[in-house]
């Protein structure tokens, strides 16, 4: 009896564990760059309208917020790839400690797109800024400087950096102007040759001066006019790849028809960019579209990428398999710990009766039985409840977990030294 028991309580945990072990299968991916690791796009996003000591704005947040939800659903990205701040999250030390995170963890195969909604600031003759949710105004030191910038995206090893800034004065960053590519000339040769290059590219939604919040542009009500065209152009894209260059040239058509204000792009200046480009991958085209699987005998670039965001996919699903089945595990732990509990009391309150007398001699032996079989039905509840509530620890762990980078655990601020034209990144990681 007992083992059956044991068996029927234990069959959830053994469904648990086998997820578990379904999930570490995941943790081996194909590659297009051919070193059989993923190559993940990591999103970071950041919208502040609530400023502590600056104007509030109305934007910065739904646009933002939008922006990371086409991403999401229609590109490469996904959630166990998200960074975002919003708001009070937004502050000058969450933000550089993000970034140097960023610095410091990422890999040659990785690519990381940021987006930046918010305030803008400019010293003539200095640098430009981002405005964090702490910044003092008139206080230079309390924003984020266009050279903290540029040092920690150069010092990061991460292949492609898409940064766009939709903040006033955002363009001061930028260097050298950018040509346009041709969607002509996009072969299978050229994706390969820029992707294999080093990517630093700026999208700015205005040069060197104040751009508006929002607009009264037709359907743009409730976001800025660079925030509602970049939203509108990743929507309607329905090509397989889009490069960084052709969108930003697309875009800063877009807004510039408009007459509010005139985007600019290029190449993040003393960064090591190597000219090459951030491809977006549009996953919807990919699965509808019919693209050529290998040409001359090789796989094509579009093959390769189908192969890394299906097994991308792929964990998504199990990923979200493991949460629901550790919340389920930790469900039926309530369960076993409640029945344990049921049947603890209930075997007290018969050795209670035997022990005043208050069972009828011909009925204590069944009763004694009775009560060994409760305490027996306890031991497996409590000791099955106790299985379950670790396993669902564990699977809501691997659930939830990012899968590389920790954030949030530099101890100390960057230093800055202009005359090196760097920062030290100075503090334990």
């Amino acid at each position: 009896m007992f083992n059956k028991k044991l068996l029927y309580y234990s069959l959830p945990l053994l469904i648990q564990l086998v997820a578990v072990d379904a999930f570490c299968e995941t943790t081996a991916h194909r590659s297009i760059t051919g070193s059989g690791d993923m190559t993940p796009a990591w999103l970071y996003v950041i919208g502040i309208n609530k400023y502590d000591h600056f104007e509030q704005l109305k934007t910065p947040v739904h646009d933002a917020e939008e922006v990371r939800d086409v991403l999401l659903k229609k590109f490469q990205f996904d959630e166990a790839h998200l960074i975002q701040r919003y708001n009070a999250e937004a502050t000058r030390k969450n933000i550089l400690s993000d970034l140097m995170t960023f610095a410091k963890k990422l890999t040659p195969d990785d690519m990381l797109l940021i987006y930046f909604a918010g305030h803008g600031e400019m010293e003539e003759g200095v640098d430009g800024y981002w405005v964090p949710v702490d910044a003092e105004r008139g206080i230079p030191s309390t924003y984020i400087s266009n050279a903290e910038i540029r040092s920690l995206l150069a010092a990061s090893q991460a292949r492609h950096i898409w940064l766009i800034s939709d903040a006033c004065f955002s363009g001061a960053i930028l260097g050298k102007p950018m040509r346009s590519i041709s969607p002509e000339i996009m072969d299978e040769r050229f994706l390969r040759k820029a992707f294999k290059s080093r990517t630093r590219v700026v999208v700015a939604s205005g040069g060197k001066e104040p751009i508006p919040d929002s607009s009264d542009v037709k359907d743009c009500q409730g976001h800025s006019v660079f925030g509602c065209y970049f939203i509108k152009y990743l929507e309607r894209e329905n090509e397989p790849f889009v490069t960084s260059s052709e969108m930003s040239l697309e875009l800063q058509r877009m807004v510039s028809n408009t007459g509010l204000q005139d985007p600019i792009w290029g190449r993040l200046r003393e960064s090591g960019d190597e000219g090459g480009e951030f491809i977006l991958v549009n996953l919807d085209a990919l699965e509808t579209k019919t693209v050529e699987k290998q040409v001359d005998g090789k796989n094509t670039f579009a093959s390769e990428m189908m192969a890394v965001h299906a097994s991308i996919e792929k964990e998504r699903i199990k990923r979200k398999a493991l949460i629901i089945s550790g919340y389920s595990a930790v469900g039926l732990s309530a369960v076993g710990f409640g029945l344990g509990i049921y049947f603890g009391l209930s075997s007290k309150s018969i050795y209670d009766d035997l022990e005043h007398g208050r069972i009828p001699p011909d009925k204590i032996n069944a009763k004694v039985r009775e009560g060994q079989n409760y305490q027996t039905n306890e031991t497996i509840s409590l000791i099955t409840g106790g299985a379950l509530a670790v396993a669902g620890g564990l699977l809501l762990y691997f659930g939830y977990r990012m899968p590389s980078i920790e954030f949030n655990k530099v101890t100390m601020s960057p230093v800055l030294d202009l005359s090196k034209g760097a920062i030290a990144l100075d503090g334990n990681f």
